[in-house]
Protein backbone atom coordinates (compact mmCIF):
# COMPACT_ATOMS: atom_id res chain seq x y z
CA UNK A 1 0.00 0.00 0.00
CA UNK A 2 2.91 2.37 0.53
CA UNK A 3 3.46 2.68 -3.23
CA UNK A 4 -0.16 3.56 -3.94
CA UNK A 5 -1.84 6.93 -3.60
CA UNK A 6 -4.54 5.87 -1.16
CA UNK A 7 -7.42 8.26 -0.49
CA UNK A 8 -6.82 10.92 2.11
CA UNK A 9 -10.17 12.54 1.34
CA UNK A 10 -13.35 10.47 1.73
CA UNK A 11 -16.86 11.74 1.08
CA UNK A 12 -19.09 9.61 3.32
CA UNK A 13 -22.51 11.13 2.65
CA UNK A 14 -25.12 11.63 1.69
CA UNK A 15 -27.25 10.66 -1.30
CA UNK A 16 -29.20 13.46 -3.03
CA UNK A 17 -27.12 16.23 -1.47
CA UNK A 18 -25.06 17.27 -4.50
CA UNK A 19 -22.20 14.86 -3.88
CA UNK A 20 -21.79 14.15 -7.59
CA UNK A 21 -21.50 17.85 -8.37
CA UNK A 22 -18.89 18.34 -5.66
CA UNK A 23 -16.96 15.27 -6.80
CA UNK A 24 -16.98 16.48 -10.40
CA UNK A 25 -15.74 19.93 -9.40
CA UNK A 26 -12.89 18.48 -7.37
CA UNK A 27 -11.86 15.75 -9.82
CA UNK A 28 -12.53 17.34 -13.20
CA UNK A 29 -11.66 20.97 -12.55
CA UNK A 30 -8.55 20.96 -10.36
CA UNK A 31 -6.01 20.16 -13.08
CA UNK A 32 -5.50 16.65 -11.76
CA UNK A 33 -4.83 17.66 -8.15
CA UNK A 34 -7.69 15.46 -6.91
CA UNK A 35 -7.73 11.96 -8.41
CA UNK A 36 -10.55 9.42 -8.28
CA UNK A 37 -8.75 6.17 -8.95
CA UNK A 38 -9.88 3.45 -11.33
CA UNK A 39 -13.14 1.57 -11.65
CA UNK A 40 -14.05 -1.66 -9.86
CA UNK A 41 -16.40 -4.51 -10.69
CA UNK A 42 -19.31 -2.10 -10.12
CA UNK A 43 -18.61 -0.30 -13.37
CA UNK A 44 -18.37 3.39 -14.25
CA UNK A 45 -20.16 4.59 -11.09
CA UNK A 46 -17.20 3.22 -9.11
CA UNK A 47 -14.95 5.89 -10.59
CA UNK A 48 -16.66 8.04 -7.97
CA UNK A 49 -18.13 5.54 -5.48
CA UNK A 50 -15.84 2.69 -4.47
CA UNK A 51 -18.20 1.26 -1.79
CA UNK A 52 -15.26 -0.69 -0.36
CA UNK A 53 -15.57 0.19 3.32
CA UNK A 54 -19.35 -0.28 3.48
CA UNK A 55 -20.61 -2.93 1.10
CA UNK A 56 -19.63 -6.38 2.48
CA UNK A 57 -19.40 -7.78 -1.06
CA UNK A 58 -16.67 -5.23 -1.79
CA UNK A 59 -14.92 -5.38 1.58
CA UNK A 60 -14.37 -9.12 1.28
CA UNK A 61 -12.15 -8.54 -1.77
CA UNK A 62 -9.44 -7.45 0.67
CA UNK A 63 -7.01 -4.62 1.19
CA UNK A 64 -4.79 -5.30 -1.83
CA UNK A 65 -7.77 -5.32 -4.16
CA UNK A 66 -8.76 -1.83 -3.00
CA UNK A 67 -5.19 -0.55 -3.11
CA UNK A 68 -4.82 -1.58 -6.75
CA UNK A 69 -7.69 0.72 -7.69
CA UNK A 70 -5.51 3.74 -6.91
CA UNK A 71 -2.57 5.09 -8.96
CA UNK A 72 1.01 4.67 -7.87
CA UNK A 73 2.57 7.49 -5.91
CA UNK A 74 4.39 10.00 -8.13
CA UNK A 75 8.16 9.97 -7.98
CA UNK A 76 8.24 13.74 -8.30
CA UNK A 77 7.45 15.09 -4.84
CA UNK A 78 6.57 18.42 -6.43
CA UNK A 79 3.67 16.68 -8.18
CA UNK A 80 1.75 15.67 -5.08
CA UNK A 81 -1.96 14.99 -5.49
CA UNK A 82 -4.90 13.94 -3.33
CA UNK A 83 -6.91 10.77 -3.90
CA UNK A 84 -10.64 10.86 -3.13
CA UNK A 85 -13.19 8.10 -2.53
CA UNK A 86 -16.66 9.65 -2.78
CA UNK A 87 -19.19 7.05 -1.62
CA UNK A 88 -22.24 8.92 -0.26
CA UNK A 89 -23.74 5.79 1.32
CA UNK A 90 -20.79 5.19 3.66
CA UNK A 91 -22.48 7.00 6.54
CA UNK A 92 -25.31 4.45 6.53
CA UNK A 93 -23.08 1.37 6.66
CA UNK A 94 -22.55 0.56 10.35
CA UNK A 95 -19.18 -1.11 9.79
CA UNK A 96 -17.74 1.53 7.44
CA UNK A 97 -15.92 3.62 10.09
CA UNK A 98 -14.55 0.51 11.76
CA UNK A 99 -13.37 -0.86 8.42
CA UNK A 100 -11.66 2.42 7.58
CA UNK A 101 -9.97 2.40 10.98
CA UNK A 102 -8.68 -1.12 10.34
CA UNK A 103 -7.54 -0.37 6.79
CA UNK A 104 -5.70 2.89 7.42
CA UNK A 105 -4.28 1.99 10.83
CA UNK A 106 -1.74 4.61 11.96
CA UNK A 107 -2.46 6.63 8.81
CA UNK A 108 -6.06 7.23 9.88
CA UNK A 109 -5.20 10.62 11.36
CA UNK A 110 -4.28 11.89 7.89
CA UNK A 111 -7.73 11.08 6.46
CA UNK A 112 -10.31 13.84 6.13
CA UNK A 113 -14.04 13.19 5.80
CA UNK A 114 -16.74 15.19 4.04
CA UNK A 115 -20.37 14.63 4.95
CA UNK A 116 -22.90 16.62 2.95
CA UNK A 117 -26.24 16.93 4.74
CA UNK A 118 -29.73 17.82 3.57
CA UNK A 119 -33.06 18.11 5.32
CA UNK A 120 -34.12 14.44 5.52
CA UNK A 121 -37.66 14.78 4.14
CA UNK A 122 -36.50 16.85 1.17
CA UNK A 123 -33.78 14.31 0.52
CA UNK A 124 -36.20 11.39 0.66
CA UNK A 125 -38.57 13.18 -1.73
CA UNK A 126 -35.70 13.81 -4.15
CA UNK A 127 -34.65 10.17 -3.93
CA UNK A 128 -38.18 9.06 -4.78
CA UNK A 129 -38.18 11.17 -7.95
CA UNK A 130 -34.81 9.80 -8.95
CA UNK A 131 -36.32 6.32 -8.80
CA UNK A 132 -39.32 7.55 -10.80
CA UNK A 133 -36.95 8.75 -13.51
CA UNK A 134 -36.00 5.12 -14.15
CA UNK A 135 -39.57 4.65 -15.44
CA UNK A 136 -40.82 1.10 -15.93
CA UNK A 137 -42.73 -0.08 -12.84
CA UNK A 138 -41.82 3.14 -11.05
CA UNK A 139 -44.23 5.07 -13.29
CA UNK A 140 -47.16 3.57 -11.38
CA UNK A 141 -45.80 4.07 -7.86
CA UNK A 142 -47.07 7.04 -5.85
CA UNK A 143 -45.09 8.63 -3.04
CA UNK A 144 -47.57 7.28 -0.48
CA UNK A 145 -47.15 3.76 -1.86
CA UNK A 146 -43.39 4.16 -1.69
CA UNK A 147 -43.13 5.48 1.84
CA UNK A 148 -46.03 3.76 3.65
CA UNK A 149 -44.47 0.27 3.90
CA UNK A 150 -41.22 1.78 5.17
CA UNK A 151 -43.03 3.73 7.87
CA UNK A 152 -45.07 0.64 8.77
CA UNK A 153 -41.92 -1.42 9.11
CA UNK A 154 -40.31 1.19 11.36
CA UNK A 155 -43.48 1.28 13.47
CA UNK A 156 -43.41 -2.53 13.78
CA UNK A 157 -39.83 -2.41 14.99
CA UNK A 158 -40.67 0.15 17.64
CA UNK A 159 -43.72 -1.86 18.70
CA UNK A 160 -41.51 -4.87 19.36
CA UNK A 161 -38.94 -2.85 21.28
CA UNK A 162 -39.58 0.84 21.85
CA UNK A 163 -36.02 1.33 23.09
CA UNK A 164 -34.45 -0.14 19.97
CA UNK A 165 -33.06 2.50 17.62
CA UNK A 166 -34.06 2.43 13.96
CA UNK A 167 -30.36 2.54 13.13
CA UNK A 168 -28.22 0.51 13.13
CA UNK A 169 -30.24 -2.57 12.16
CA UNK A 170 -30.34 -4.26 15.57
CA UNK A 171 -33.33 -6.56 15.49
CA UNK A 172 -33.67 -10.12 14.17
CA UNK A 173 -35.40 -10.90 10.86
CA UNK A 174 -37.91 -9.93 9.61
CA UNK A 175 -37.24 -6.61 11.33
CA UNK A 176 -33.52 -6.43 10.82
CA UNK A 177 -33.78 -3.49 8.45
CA UNK A 178 -36.11 -1.28 10.44
CA UNK A 179 -36.00 1.87 8.35
CA UNK A 180 -35.08 1.05 4.74
CA UNK A 181 -34.12 4.22 2.88
CA UNK A 182 -35.42 6.28 5.82
CA UNK A 183 -32.18 5.50 7.65
CA UNK A 184 -30.30 7.79 5.25
CA UNK A 185 -31.74 10.68 7.26
CA UNK A 186 -30.95 9.36 10.75
CA UNK A 187 -27.86 11.52 11.05
CA UNK A 188 -27.43 11.67 14.83
CA UNK A 189 -26.75 8.00 15.65
CA UNK A 190 -24.60 7.71 12.54
CA UNK A 191 -22.50 10.73 13.49
CA UNK A 192 -21.96 9.28 16.97
CA UNK A 193 -20.73 6.06 15.37
CA UNK A 194 -18.23 7.86 13.12
CA UNK A 195 -16.90 9.88 16.05
CA UNK A 196 -16.02 6.62 17.81
CA UNK A 197 -13.24 6.21 15.23
CA UNK A 198 -12.47 9.72 13.99
CA UNK A 199 -11.71 13.02 15.66
CA UNK A 200 -14.29 15.74 15.09
CA UNK A 201 -11.54 17.85 13.52
CA UNK A 202 -11.27 15.28 10.71
CA UNK A 203 -14.90 15.70 9.66
CA UNK A 204 -16.36 18.53 7.58
CA UNK A 205 -20.16 18.74 7.69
Amino acid sequence: GATRMLPSLVLIGSIKTGSSSLWSLLVDYTDGFVVSGGTTNKGEISRKEKDFFGDPSQWRHGYEWYERVWPRCPRDLNNLRIAMDATPAYHVWYDAPRNMHAFFGPRLSSVRLIWMLREPVDKFWSYFWELKSYRGDWDRVTFDEFVSPKLARAKSCLARDAASPLWPPSMPPPFRDCAPHLDHGLYHPQLKRWLEYFEASQLLL
